[in-house]
């Protein structure tokens, strides 16, 4: 007998690392995406949009809605970065721009994201776990104004945060230095919450092994593996040039969808995290009191410390197979 599917909803901001999120997410059996919501973070909240509502018509799940989600962090000026993911949000693939997306349902626009989050998860049968894969404020403005939707939430994965060295910034992490606001009261709810930090995600490197890979699994002149491809090149090479990695570009958001699929796969401790917050030089860090040396605290994150990396790729490959059967990529004109 067959496990029943776990409920998922996904948040996100495409994003090159959330394009491989999204097939892994759309194309694991173990899971029922049943929303997607954009946000502002990578690109401006209408290009990740675009984005995602593309990249799950690819992901042979066009039914599945996707929502546009808020275009400005909760008390900071929005930050994006086209220096690594170019104007767009996800440069460098020729058959992802060749691909036509079609019209976008009269539904989907109208409804604000943080409004069609909460109603997916409140009306679904189940407890829904909520991946978030960049800011964090379509989740917490979600919390706070529907403080009722917390009794449906299984628990919220985030990809986020570093323990230590940060990204863009010496000790903060980009997705949380979008919305520090956000992420801490994210951090502080009531739920079991779950951080995937750099120094996790930093091990998950598409490298020329996986790049092997992607053609084994689907061939050499597969359209989804070529986007797959071409993507991560365009992805690997600014990583190269902004922050000296050598090998291959990580796949960060990946990471947190894997978290929901296999929690065994990863190292874990639940420990305090406070976010830094206000106009701080370090705003968007997060501090995590793994020697509990912080008094007068409660544990209120599970951090994860690492992951079986080749079994991660294991799970990608598998899910890039069954996506590549529905993908409407290989279909003839």
């Amino acid at each position: 007998m067959s496990q029943p599917k776990q409920a998922v909803w996904l948040d996100c901001d495409p994003g090159h690392d959330d394009a491989i999120a999204i097939l892994l997410c759309a194309n694991h059996q173990s899971l029922e995406l049943i929303g997607v919501t954009a946000v502002s973070g990578n690109q401006s909240v209408d290009k990740t949009w675009a984005n995602a509502v593309k990249l799950m018509d690819i992901a042979g799940s066009p039914n599945v809605p996707v929502y546009c989600g808020q275009s400005k962090p909760m008390l900071k000026t929005p930050k994006h970065d086209p220096g690594i993911h170019g104007e767009s949000g996800i440069d460098g693939s020729p058959t992802l721009n060749n691909f036509r997306t079609r019209d976008i349902p009269e539904e989907w626009q109208k409804t604000k994201g943080v409004m069609a989050m909460a109603r997916g998860i409140l009306e679904h049968s189940d407890k829904v776990t909520i991946i978030a894969t960049g800011a964090l404020t379509n989740v917490a403005l979600m919390l706070q104004l529907y403080p009722e939707v917390e009794d449906q939430i299984h628990r919220i994965i985030f990809m986020g945060g570093a323990m230590g060295i940060g990204n863009r910034h010496p000790v903060a992490e980009f997705n949380i230095i979008c919305d520090p606001e956000a992420a801490r009261i994210v951090c502080d709810s009531s739920l079991e919450v779950v951080m995937v930090p750099l120094e996790v995600t930093h091990t998950a490197i598409f490298n020329d092994k996986q790049r092997e890979a992607v053609k084994s699994a689907l061939g050499d002149t597969n359209p989804l593996g070529t986007m797959v491809i071409e993507l991560m090149t365009f992805f690997s090479q600014t990583y190269k040039d902004v922050f000296g990695f050598m090998e291959g570009g990580p796949v960060h958001d990946a990471c947190a969808v894997a978290y929901a699929i296999q929690p065994e796969l990863f190292q874990a401790t639940k420990m305090h995290v406070t976010v830094v917050t206000g106009d701080h030089l370090c705003a968007g860090q997060t501090v995590c009191d793994q020697w509990r040396s912080m008094e007068n605290v409660q544990d209120n994150v599970v951090v994860t410390t690492k992951m079986d990396v080749e079994q991660f790729w294991q799970i990608m490959i598998e899910s890039l197979v069954r996506c590549n059967k529905i993908t409407p990529l290989t279909k003839k004109e």
